[in-house]
């Protein structure tokens, strides 16, 4: 053995001292060590299970909470857009894209703006109603959103940064009168920053589509709609140039002479004039119309109106329609003077892809209680009703007829003196002059008496004025009016006539002016009158 052999042995010895052997010399059992290792990868292989279950219940959670958000861009589209608010609904869009889906949604129907859209909707289903089913659901891998984000940048010029997309099978249920409409549609949801939005949509498939509709009928209402909103426009803020408008929708072979004869047919210079004197007349102008029947017309037909309207007009014209309607509207005009109620019959025409109005024909006048409000500025009148009564009375013995009327307010007096040659059966003043110079051989005398005067309340006052204006609303510039009763006595010729008959005067600017007159029946109670 030699010397490192000792020393590697010694060592050993000393080793085994230390921690196999007692200092004594006697053999121990080394004490076992413990597997500490073991238990702690244990315990942290069950707090990773702990956390990723945790986790993996915080990103379902998360996820779930994405899909209900989303969802409510759909349900919020739905509910906007059966209820018609379409600016609403398309809200929801993404902002990027917003303009382009609106324009392509206009385009699709051919109209001009939401507002348009909404009625073209309504029209054609016939009052709209929207439910909706969401069939299945899915967010896109990233390849999927790739593809999807690129199209959307082909079709909207929008580079969309978006990270995060569901996509939705949904079936709509469009229905009203005139059928319904089912179709499955792809709707895909993006989430922007914090906020959600539609991004595209897409139809997948058109299950049902039994709804009648013309889109015809409704491209002529919009024109008739134009046409409305211009010619009211016009009247309600003295516009002739919104008039001028208005009438430009007619065919151009026809707007300028049927200007000419509008302007002619009512006494005036230009439509300047026109649109004052509506305004006047009305008191103020507003318009609504209702559709109520619309008509093809056949080549006949057509034919047989465009030989009406160049018979009118005094003229050929050279119209190239493929196609004619015929709307009758319901018209009411209305303004502070009364209401016109009329139904009128609008003829439309299609000329090389556009629309014209072609003919406007008034059918009928449902109601008139339309009255002018009198205004007096002139220097006429009298001092006192009595004094308004006796000018009239007493120019029936110069058989005068049209100087009696002079005593009627300057407004209303040429209706009153119509109205009483109606009634007697004459056509003019000179005819009654004539028939009144016949009956007392040329020779008159007029006596009269006031045997009764009264003052008339505001009630009694609307009440008596339906005798002049056939309206319950009295003349707003009438103030102080009364009602006399006047005893009559006629003599001329061996011809003697009593009468009674009951005038009504009021005021006007200061000044006494007649406004009605009636001869009594003999049968008329007049008892009934409180005097």
């Amino acid at each position: 053995m030699d010397e490192n052999q000792v020393n590697q042995m010694e060592m050993g010895m000393d080793s085994q001292t230390t921690f196999g052997m007692s200092v004594n010399g006697a053999l121990e059992t080394p004490p076992k060590k413990k597997k500490t290792g073991f238990v702690i990868a244990g315990i942290i292989f069950g707090l990773l299970l702990l956390l990723g279950a945790g986790a993996f219940g915080m990103l379902k959670y998360r996820e779930q909470q994405d899909m209900d958000a989303s969802e409510e861009m759909i349900a919020a589209f739905m509910k906007a857009y059966g209820r018609l608010h379409l600016e609403d609904a398309y809200e929801m869009f993404h902002p990027d894209v917003r303009d382009g889906v609106i324009d392509e949604q206009l385009d699709e129907y051919m109209m001009s703006g939401l507002t348009g859209l909404e009625r073209y909707l309504d029209l054609y289903f016939g009052d709209m109603e929207l439910t909706y089913e969401i069939n299945n659901s899915k967010r896109l891998s990233e390849e999927e959103l790739e593809d999807l984000l690129s199209e959307i940048d082909d079709s909207y010029d929008a580079d969309l940064d978006i990270a995060k997309v569901y996509a939705y099978q949904v079936t709509e249920v469009y229905s009203g009168d005139n059928g319904t409409l089912k179709v499955r549609d792809n709707y895909f949801v993006g989430k922007d920053e914090d906020d959600w939005y539609i991004i595209a949509v897409t139809t997948d498939k058109i299950i049902k589509n039994d709804v009648s509709f013309s889109i015809t009928d409704y491209l002529t209402t919009e024109l008739i709609d134009e046409f409305m909103v211009l010619y009211s426009e016009a009247i309600d803020e003295c516009d002739s140039e919104k008039m001028e408008d208005a009438y430009g929708l007619m065919h151009p072979e026809i707007r300028d002479v049927f200007l000419e004869q509008w302007v002619l047919q009512n006494g005036l210079g230009d439509m300047g004039d026109f649109v004052e004197q509506r305004n006047s007349l009305y008191g103020g102008f507003s318009s609504e119309y209702e559709i109520m029947e619309i008509t093809y017309l056949k080549g006949r037909e057509w034919n047989s109106i465009l030989r009406q309207v160049e018979d009118y007009f005094g003229t050929k014209f050279d119209f190239g329609m493929r196609g004619v309607w015929q709307f009758d509207l319901k018209e009411t005009f209305s303004g502070s003077n009364g209401t016109v109620v009329m139904v009128e019959n609008y003829f439309l025409g299609e000329e090389d892809g556009k629309w014209y109005i072609i003919d406007i024909n008034s059918e009928e006048v449902i109601s008139d209680t339309l009255y002018v409000q009198p205004v007096y500025t002139g220097d006429e009148g009298y001092a006192s009703v009595e004094e308004a009564i006796e000018h009239y009375m007493y120019a029936y013995e110069d058989f005068d007829v049209e100087e009696a009327f002079m005593a009627f307010h300057p407004v209303i007096r040429e209706y009153a003196l119509a109205k009483a040659c109606y009634n007697d059966g004459v056509d003019d003043a000179e005819e009654y002059n004539e028939m009144i110079n016949s009956l007392f051989g040329g020779s008159l005398t007029v006596t009269y008496t006031i045997t009764a005067k009264e003052a008339l309340s505001e009630s009694e006052l609307e009440a008596f004025s339906y005798l002049l204006w056939g309206s319950e609303v009295p003349p707003a510039n009438i103030s102080d009016a009364c009602l006399c009763l006047l005893e009559e006595h006629y003599e001329g010729g061996g011809a003697t006539l009593d009468t009674e008959e009951l005038i009504m005067a009021g005021k006007d600017g200061g000044q006494w002016f007649l406004y009605n007159s009636t001869i009594i029946p003999e049968d008329f109670d007049i008892d009934a009158f409180d005097f």
